[in-house]
């Protein structure tokens, strides 16, 4: 700003507030008490503001950055694969690592702080997790349409006797859940083979291998099927089973979320497929 345009914005001012802020003793301009004054809250005002830009500066650093989140195995695939679609929109900032990885493999990486979230299925420890119940749902039977079971409308744990059995691994707590029901119907399941990979799951049974029960049923076969053409069928269990999967996002109990965190924990938990009354319905029992 030239001498004469600060000399006119000082005038201006002066007008404004109805006191002088300058006067000149001789050649020079010099502050009034009241410029004195002024000077002061100003001072004050920048060293303000510029604190503010600070902050604003922090603020914005701290809400860019990395959020890892961790899927039981299948938990992606149920969740939709526009999960995260809006969330990315929204916040082109931040940046999502997802990892698929067997469920309890999974939860001991969201407890150990190697994710900082996760989508988890079956019981929850609530001594060592905090969670949302997100989404409940029927398990399948899927097998060879060659196979006797094919032919059912719907399935009981009593069909499943001697029956050879595809399973998921003993880090899956879904592995667990079928052992535990076939036990309570009075009966050690026959599992002839054991995976962490759901293709090899349903490969197993369009060879005729065995069977396996998945709460993947369609969506296996949406997905290596679309065109329905391979003779498989995934058929549901009776409902007097009460036989059905419940899926959780957890993080680690009292541990504090990045502000990137934060954002993706709330997004998670508005896309909630049920309401909260049947979420208290649903919840399993807590695994200790």
């Amino acid at each position: 700003m030239t001498q004469q345009g600060l000399s006119r914005a000082i005038r201006a001012m002066s007008q404004e507030m109805g006191v002088p802020l300058t006067e000149r003793r001789g050649t020079k301009s010099v502050l009034t008490p009241f410029g004195e004054e002024f000077r002061r809250y100003a001072e004050n005002r920048l060293a303000e503001y510029e604190m503010m830009l600070a902050r604003f500066s922090e603020m914005a650093k701290s809400m860019e950055g990395t959020v890892r989140l961790g899927y039981a195995l299948g938990a992606r695939s149920f969740m939709g694969f526009d999960l995260l679609d809006d969330f990315e929109i929204e916040h082109p900032e931040i940046r999502v690592i997802e990892e698929e990885h067997e469920d309890l493999v999974m939860e001991k990486m969201v407890l150990h702080g190697e994710l900082d979230m996760g989508i988890t299925v079956h019981q929850v420890d609530t001594s060592l997790y905090d969670s949302v119940l997100l989404k409940s749902g029927p398990y399948y039977l899927i097998c060879h349409e060659s196979n006797p079971l094919a032919t059912k409308q719907t399935i009981r744990f009593a069909d499943l006797e001697d029956k050879p059995i595809v399973a998921l691994t003993d880090r899956c707590k879904s592995n667990t859940h079928l052992v535990k029901h076939c036990r309570e119907n009075g009966f050690e399941p026959n599992i002839v083979k054991k995976t962490k990979e759901m293709v090899t799951i349903w490969e197993l049974c369009l060879d005729n291998h065995g069977i396996a029960v998945s709460s993947a049923g369609r969506l296996l076969r949406n997905k290596f099927d679309p065109d329905r053409n391979l003779p498989m069928v995934e058929i549901p269990f009776d409902d007097s089973e009460h036989y059905y999967f419940n899926m959780y996002l957890i993080i680690k109990k009292g541990k504090p979320l990045s502000w990137p965190a934060q954002l993706l924990y709330t997004h998670l938990r508005e896309h909630k497929k049920i309401t909260d009354v049947e979420a208290a319905r649903l919840t399993d029992p807590v695994e200790r």
